[in-house]
């Protein structure tokens, strides 16, 4: 799977040992993907992936919660040049049902309605570059 911006290679594992450490064409989702390539055209400047799938082992090693969206291939922590920008596109784009800003990246997923779309715990105007 691909759009004009993003391909499936983007979004390995970088475990390096599993299945999902290379491309295939259900690494990750198609509606994730397509929401990702709204969200890039919006922004007008490339967003760049750093982290897609994740195993379950790869997953634990970096903190991530055990029902994360990433082990199914439902999230993506994403980054750009500017990061408050990039966070009001990603708001834009209605797929997109839970964001969490960090220091470095913002986690974007596709996985369930929760109460809050927007986890207001961090902000990304204090990393903005």
């Amino acid at each position: 799977m691909h759009t004009e911006n993003f391909d499936s290679s983007e979004f390995v594992c970088h475990c390096g040992k599993c299945c999902h450490s290379v491309p295939h064409s259900h690494l990750v989702s198609e509606k994730l993907m397509i929401a990702l390539q709204i969200a890039r055209n919006r922004y007008g400047y490339p967003i760049f992936i750093t982290s897609g799938r994740r195993c379950i082992a790869h997953n634990k090693r970096v903190g991530g919660v055990w029902n994360s969206y990433h082990v199914q291939g439902l999230a993506a922590d994403v980054r750009g040049d500017n990061m408050l920008r990039l966070f009001d596109t990603l708001c834009s784009v209605n797929d997109f049902l839970y964001l969490e800003p960090h220091d470095n990246y913002i986690h974007v997923d596709i996985g369930r309605v929760r109460t809050h779309r927007i986890n207001d715990k961090r902000t990304v105007i204090n990393h903005a570059s």
